[in-house]
C-alpha cells in the first residue's frame, strides 16, 4: 500500500531513454469502482502525451516510478474511460467529504492505494465535525464505505461514522 502524498510529484523514469520524463500531478480513479486507471503528469517532454496508465508502470519505489518507454504515455483523449473521468473534473485532494445524512466530515487530505491491485483502499480526511467528535485531526474511511463521488463531494456511509464515534467514546470511558 502507498499513500498518494508519497507519489505526488514523484519523477517518472523511462528505461529506454534513461531519463526522467515527467512527474505525477494527479491521480485518475474510476469513481464507479475505485480502480486507479492512471496518473496525469506534469513536466513531460511532449505536453499532449501526459497520461500514464497503470498498465505501463513497471515499478513504484519511494524515489521514482519506472516505465519502459515514454512512447507509452497517452494523450488525455486516447484512453476512453480516462477521457470520461477527466471530463468530470474530479480532483481528489481537497474534495469535500460528507455522510449520506449530510454530516460534514472535512476534506480529502490523502488517499491510500493498493499497489498490487491498483485500487483505492482508504481516504484520509481532515477538518469537519469529526475533528471535534474524535479529537483527531484525521479520520480514515475505507473505500468500501464510499457511496458516491462527484466533482464537489465524496459521500460516505453515516453508519460507519456513528459506529466509529461510539467505539471512540467507549474507549475513552474505559480508560
Amino acid at each position: 500500500m502507498i499513500l498518494f502524498s508519497n507519489i505526488h510529484n514523484l519523477p517518472i523514469f523511462s528505461i529506454r531513454e534513461g531519463v526522467s520524463i515527467g512527474q505525477i500531478e494527479e491521480i485518475i480513479i474510476n469513481p464507479d469502482n475505485g480502480r486507479v486507471l492512471g496518473f496525469k503528469l506534469i513536466k513531460t517532454h511532449v505536453r499532449e502525451r501526459n497520461i500514464l496508465t497503470v498498465g505501463d508502470i513497471r515499478e513504484i519505489n519511494p524515489d521514482v516510478m519506472i516505465i519502459d518507454d515514454s512512447q507509452n504515455l497517452a494523450t488525455e483523449n486516447e484512453v476512453i474511460k480516462i477521457a470520461e473521468i477527466l471530463k468530470e473534473k474530479i480532483k481528489w485532494i481537497g474534495l469535500k467529504v460528507e455522510t449520506d445524512l449530510g454530516r460534514k466530515l472535512g476534506r480529502v487530505e490523502d488517499l491510500a492505494l493498493d499497489t498490487k491491485t491498483m485500487n483505492l483502499t482508504r481516504i484520509y480526511t481532515s477538518g469537519g465535525i469529526i475533528k471535534e467528535t474524535f479529537s483527531l485531526e484525521k479520520i480514515i474511511i475505507p473505500a468500501h464505505k464510499i457511496i458516491s463521488i462527484s466533482p464537489k463531494v465524496v459521500i460516505v456511509e453515516d453508519d460507519y461514522i456513528k459506529t466509529k464515534a461510539a467505539k471512540q467514546v467507549s474507549a475513552t470511558e474505559t480508560a
